[in-house]
């Protein structure tokens, strides 16, 4: 498809910039949500939580790359709606943490700290993985998982139950 052909059916930068942003921002919430459904506590909702987002940005490179870098391209209306979405979406992390720290199964003392840096790594796959590298996917999002749960003060091992079914079908 050209250019010219794909703004013919977007109407706009904006429209096609939106259009990717929030279709990627439903989806990662609908991934979310089932990893904390297949989970049993906070340490395997956190893990879920993790695994579902490298998933997500793993398999959706350039979707997930637009959405972290190019926020700021939007137009006012447009970034409020997206900010919505990643709010509600970040909220759900926020909720897990809050209880695992309620539950004395995280030791976290800045949560809204916690939640930004353990989001933010999930984000960086979208800048270094590649489906054609020496490690699949699913490996590197139980890595980071793992890395998630230990910034949270328990070991990787609190969150081997949480192994998503995205998860399970690897890289081709």
């Amino acid at each position: 498809m050209t250019t010219a052909a794909l703004y013919h059916h977007m109407g706009s930068k904006q429209d096609l910039l939106l259009t990717i942003m929030r279709d990627a921002m439903h989806e990662m919430t609908a991934g979310a949500r089932v990893a904390l459904e297949e989970a049993d506590g906070p340490p395997s909702e956190l893990a879920g939580l993790a695994r579902a987002h490298v998933t997500y940005n793993g398999k959706n490179l350039l979707d997930a790359y637009v959405g972290d870098a190019e926020i700021r391209s939007l137009d006012t209306a447009n970034r409020a709606r997206i900010v919505k979405l990643r709010d509600a979406y970040e909220q759900l992390w926020a909720e897990v943490i809050e209880r695992g720290v309620v539950a004395g199964e995280f030791q976290i003392d800045d949560q809204k700290l916690f939640r930004i840096a353990a989001i933010q790594m999930c984000n960086g796959v979208t800048y270094w993985y590649s489906p054609a590298g020496p490690t699949p996917l699913a490996a590197v999002a139980d890595e980071l998982a793992g890395f998630t749960l230990t910034m949270a003060g328990c070991g990787p091992e609190a969150g081997v139950t949480g192994g998503s079914k995205q998860d399970a079908e690897g890289v081709s």
